[in-house]
């Protein structure tokens, strides 16, 4: 994902750097105590150790503080842009859980492999391959045989998929079967008491609970001996290292000043393949994740002339119900359409697929290129004040400001309801600020989705009146009756059928 390019990059180089950095103080380390056990002079020895730390200490600091501001705003970055996919309908998102779900745990699973496990991918196989060479170069047998003690880590992995795996789904599998016998035997009852049943009932479900009973024993003995592999393999890369260092320096083989620098050496060895191994855990993860992230294509609306928005035969399903079928409307220049039916005969739908908020199962939509205001039949419960959001609004030409005041005037909403955020209005005091910013909105084309929702009857009054002597096209969906409105198109769903009125 290109958001965590420069972290995975940065991240990459950071562990090198450490990597670098520790090896350079293990070799000087070596060389003093070489010239210390030697009975020479260590004072330079000591002074390029010291400048190496002074120098290097700092920078490794400094490197991480940006590193971690970088993995901070990429991640916000990346954030943002998942919720933007969610406002432009790119996301598959339908309940307040699963956009937590999508901006926590799928985007951390993203972030987890670009911004650790593919940097410690990168450094686990450099380190690797440049800590076989140089303990190769100090001992090729020392070397060989770390590296083959290193490789003994893919044991509990082999283990665990060829074996213990199988051995936790059979205990599962035995839980699940016990937990159904029991239902269906409460469900049951009734039947089974009344042909005499329940001996043999229960003596089926011992059958299944000695089942479940060996099976949770297999799977209680496989962790067991699953802990008793991880703890010898650690065991023997902990302590092996140090015992075949101790025997290399008694066969003289080694000086017991090469150890510091070869420590070093095998605990990154050792690391290596484990960073490795958590990056395929972690590739693992963000695939199931990549599938929630990835977004989805906008409908196309195709551009056109003549009609500002226009369907035709229009078709839609959810479930297997259908909720249009071969619905056709068109919107000219100045026009006036109303879209009327009952609740659930498919208004919002229509209006949702003529703006592209949703694919249509078949037929064709239209745009001309015209600006359109839209307000929604939900009205977001937003932190801002209606101050801020007229403000935000104005400054990014979506309304006119002096325009709004007057439309929220006209709706009896004054500046005291403006200074409060706008989750605390009453949604009848939402609904008029939302309508006011559509009509202030510069368009061609004004789209109301159920306008008439949760106002009193003045409002109602004024939002005809608004209609009448709007200036562009309108386009309303409404199950209620819009007094004073003079419409020169309506088409009014039932659910299964459509009618035109010119």
């Amino acid at each position: 994902m290109r958001y965590f390019r420069l972290s995975a990059a940065l991240g990459t180089a950071c562990h090198l750097l450490l990597f670098a950095f520790a090896i350079a103080c293990g070799s000087l380390t070596s060389g003093l105590l070489d010239l210390a056990m030697a009975g020479g002079g260590v004072t330079g020895q000591f002074a390029r150790l010291a400048a190496v730390l002074a120098l290097g200490l700092p920078a490794v600091y400094l490197f991480r503080r940006a590193l971690g501001g970088t993995l901070r705003r990429e991640r916000q970055a990346f954030r943002e842009e998942l919720y933007r996919r969610v406002i432009r309908r790119r996301l598959d998102v339908d309940t307040a859980g699963e956009l937590d779900v999508r901006l926590s745990n799928d985007l951390d699973a993203a972030a987890a492999l670009w911004q650790e496990a593919l940097p410690e991918a990168a450094e686990g196989l450099c380190t690797m391959a440049g800590s076989a060479v140089l303990l190769c170069r100090a001992s090729v047998p020392l070397g060989l045989l770390l590296l083959a003690m290193s490789l003994l880590q893919l044991v509990p992995t082999v283990v665990y998929e060829k074996w213990a795996k199988a051995v936790y789904e059979q205990s599962h599998s035995a839980e699940e079967n016990y937990d159904g016998r029991l239902i269906e035997g409460r469900e049951g009852l009734g039947t089974l008491k009344a042909f005499g049943r329940e001996a043999w009932f229960l003596k089926k479900l011992d059958a299944v609970t000695d089942g479940m009973v060996r099976a949770g024993v297999r799977a209680e003995r496989t962790g067991t001996a699953e802990t008793v592999v991880y703890e010898l393999v650690d065991g023997i890369l902990r302590y092996g290292s140090f015992l075949l260092m101790g025997v290399f320096i008694l066969c003289g083989r080694l000086t017991v000043a090469d150890t510091p620098v070869l420590i070093v050496l095998s605990g990154y060895l050792f690391g290596s393949l484990e960073k490795l191994l958590g990056a395929g855990q972690k590739l693992f993860e963000f695939k199931a994740a990549r599938a929630h992230l990835e977004p989805v294509e906008p409908p196309r609306v195709q551009p056109g002339t003549g009609p500002l928005l226009s369907a035709l035969n229009i078709r839609k399903s959810f479930d297997g119900r259908t909720v249009l079928d071969g619905v056709s409307v068109a919107v000219a220049p100045g026009e006036r359409v109303l879209v009327a039916g009952p609740n659930g005969s498919g208004k919002s739908t229509l209006l949702k697929i003529l703006l592209g908020l949703l694919p249509a199962d078949g037929g064709e939509v239209r745009k001309a290129n015209a600006k359109i205001a839209f307000a929604s039949q939900e009205e977001a419960a937003l932190t801002l004040t209606g101050r801020e959001l007229m403000e935000d609004l104005a400054c990014e030409g979506a309304a006119d400001m002096e325009r709004m005041w007057e439309l929220l005037a006209g709706f009896s909403l004054g500046p005291g309801e403006l200074r409060v955020p706008l989750s605390e209005l009453s949604m009848g005091q939402r609904k008029k600020f939302y309508l006011a910013a559509a009509f202030a909105a510069p368009a061609e084309l004004l789209v109301l989705d159920e306008p008439a929702n949760h106002l009193d009857a003045p409002a109602l009054r004024y939002l005809g009146r608004l209609i009448g002597e709007y200036g562009g096209a309108v386009l309303a969906v409404s199950h209620l009756d819009l007094a004073g409105v003079r419409w020169d198109k309506i088409v009014a769903l039932r659910g299964d059928t459509d009618e035109n009125h010119g």
